[in-house]
């Protein structure tokens, strides 16, 4: 499958984290913005995303190659089950993006 936008894939090989870089991708600096901004209101988001994606990709349901949910995908979700919990845990993103 060819991508729309180049990708150079590596792994951090302190961590473990696999990690996707592209150039010239506007809407995908928007998002890690976005990403960025909700992290640092809360340490748990992170955390829960990287759990989640690592449960995503035991269940073989993290591969966008495979029409599976891709890592943005993911991390919506995690921000969508602490928005709405009760008291919310992270603000709506129509706050966040004002």
């Amino acid at each position: 499958m060819r991508a729309k936008v180049p990708i150079l894939k590596f792994v951090d090989t302190a961590t473990g984290v696999e990690c996707d870089i592209s150039v010239g991708n506007k809407e995908g600096i928007s998002k890690s913005l976005i990403i960025r901004f909700v992290t640092s209101i809360d340490e748990r988001f992170q955390k829960l995303c990287f759990l989640m994606k690592a449960w995503a990709r035991a269940h073989n349901i993290n591969s966008p190659k495979d029409r599976t949910l891709n890592s943005v995908s993911i991390i919506l979700l995690v921000a969508f089950h602490l928005q709405t919990r009760d008291p919310p845990i992270l603000p709506p993103f129509s706050a966040i993006l004002k």
